[in-house]
């Protein structure tokens, strides 16, 4: 194909060209070509022919720096005039959950917190180790989030968990009953709550973010009492893989979110030390310390409204340097 029909043609007619005869360029790019042609961006009202059109747009798309702020807004940010997002947070009467819940809160996020007792007009109660209250948490946060500014849950944070331990030398009842439980709560849970999100979210045509708390667990293992444990969060983590996989191009992007020990406490390090085996966990623990809930909560924060959207799929570490991976 020749230039000819190109020459002297304003910039704008070119990009329609180039995006019909270009069908493997993605939409971000169209868009991106859209947003230069309207600023100039390749040098001038005119091209000369296609081939120094192809040549400008090329080099266009090699040059990042021109790529604006708005540009890179994060997708889940709302626009002018747009409503602010909502969010549930499982887990969030209290420790790493509230504080995350605090966070969002701050960023604007309407949250419907979550925890075994209703202790407020969007706090729910539910025990996750049940399939059927599980279930209608999700219905009764929906009817909670129609209410809100942006009528429905664009945000799911799964945090809700259970550390309990089950040593190999109790009973095989006693072993299976706890290796259950702990994998109701701290996996097949936030797996329910995670598939009716993206359901909803397709069945809508709307983007959503998913925000995953796993552990250290998942990539290091745990004690000898919570092999449950350790397998529930290497689940969850592949759970989130998969689904930032499987519905990135939907808009619906996962994270999950690693923590180390994190001083759940309220503030009484001692006792959380003493509840962990004593100030030896610290040994292990090259920063010198275990993490703060509000750090775990900086992190869910970003992944749940500011990660650009190519984060997706990304297991984020807050352990101190103690598993690098």
């Amino acid at each position: 194909m020749t230039g000819r029909g190109h020459r002297g043609k304003g910039l704008s007619q070119f990009l329609n060209h180039w995006a019909v005869v270009s069908p493997q360029l993605r939409p971000a790019n169209r868009a991106f070509a859209a947003r230069a042609a309207a600023k100039g961006a390749l040098g001038g009202p005119h091209i000369r022919d296609l081939s120094d059109a192809w040549a400008r747009c090329h080099d266009l798309m090699r040059r990042p720096a021109i790529i604006t702020a708005a540009a890179m807004k994060p997708e889940t940010s709302p626009a002018a005039g747009q409503p602010m997002p909502t969010a549930l947070v499982t887990g969030s009467s209290r420790g790493i959950g509230a504080a995350i819940a605090s966070a969002l809160e701050a960023r604007g996020l309407a949250v419907i917190r979550h925890g075994t007792r209703a202790a407020g007009p969007m706090t729910l109660a539910a025990d996750l180790s049940d399939a059927a209250a599980t279930a209608r948490l999700w219905d009764d946060a929906c009817a909670l989030a129609a209410d809100t500014a942006s009528g429905r849950i664009d945000v799911l944070v799964n945090n809700a968990g259970v550390f309990e331990a089950s040593p190999i030398s109790g009973t095989d009842a006693y072993w299976l009953a706890e290796w259950e439980r702990c994998l109701r709560v701290n996996l097949t849970s936030a797996a329910q709550l995670s598939r009716l999100a993206v359901k909803g979210w397709l069945e809508g045509g709307l983007p959503g973010r998913l925000v995953n708390i796993a552990s250290r667990s998942a990539y290091r293992g745990d004690s000898p009492d919570h092999w449950h444990y350790a397998a529930a969060k290497a689940g969850e983590v592949a759970m989130t893989k998969t689904i930032a996989r499987a519905y990135a191009k939907k808009g619906i992007l996962a994270f999950a979110i690693c923590p180390g020990f994190t001083d759940s406490s309220g503030g009484n390090a001692e006792d959380y030390l003493a509840s962990r085996g004593g100030p030896a966990l610290l040994n292990d623990i090259p920063l010198g310390r275990v993490a703060l809930p509000t750090e775990i909560a900086a992190m869910a924060a970003f992944c749940a409204s500011d990660a650009p959207p190519s984060m997706t799929g990304a297991v984020l570490d807050a352990n101190g340097a103690s598993y690098v991976r």
